[in-house]
């Protein structure tokens, strides 16, 4: 499993090269994945996964939807064709987001996350004055030549919480 990391970018995914070098080496004789574009969303990474299978003996993976055999010419062109489409939905969703991001940005309006920032009431445009006052507080100091370092420190130690409700750390303030 790869959880958070994208198929489709072309990001370093160490569990799907770990399964990549078990099959090559025989530890693994076939694959299971949830569907076709949890495993890729690549046409390219789709022909050097079949490759690797091919070596290796492996003709088969199989989805909740479908069994599909690399080992024909059909079950190949099912493989492409869905690794196409995964591409394609890929591209258009990014797409979707850039766009929503973007009207967001010239509205004015905040662009999601889970946390609320700090500084601001849960929906995201209201100032919330008693945090407003620490922010204040942290941009003069800094300006006046306090670290990022020291002022955290400062955050954390007179209990100011993240947004989360949590204390902050040095390493995550959740503040400045």
């Amino acid at each position: 499993m790869d959880n958070d990391i994208s198929a489709f970018r072309g990001k370093h995914r160490p569990a799907y090269e770990r399964m990549l070098a078990d099959i090559a080496a025989g530890v693994r004789d076939g694959v299971v994945v949830y569907n076709t574009d949890r495993l890729t969303r690549r046409p390219i990474e789709l022909e050097e996964f079949t490759l690797v299978c091919e070596a290796a003996g492996v003709r088969s993976f199989a989805t909740v939807t479908a069994d599909i055999d690399l080992g024909n010419d059909d079950g190949m062109f099912m493989a492409r064709v869905l690794a196409a489409v995964a591409a394609k939905e890929s591209g258009r969703k990014s797409e979707r987001l850039r766009r929503k991001a973007q009207q967001n940005a010239e509205a004015g309006r905040p662009n999601g996350g889970h946390l609320r920032p700090f500084g601001y009431e849960s929906d995201r445009v209201t100032v919330k004055e008693s945090e407003a006052v620490l922010i204040r507080e942290v941009v003069d100091r800094f300006l006046a030549g306090e670290s990022l370092h020291s002022l955290a420190v400062w955050l954390e130690s007179t209990g100011v919480p993240t947004t989360g409700e949590g204390p902050g750390t040095r390493q995550r303030c959740g503040r400045c």
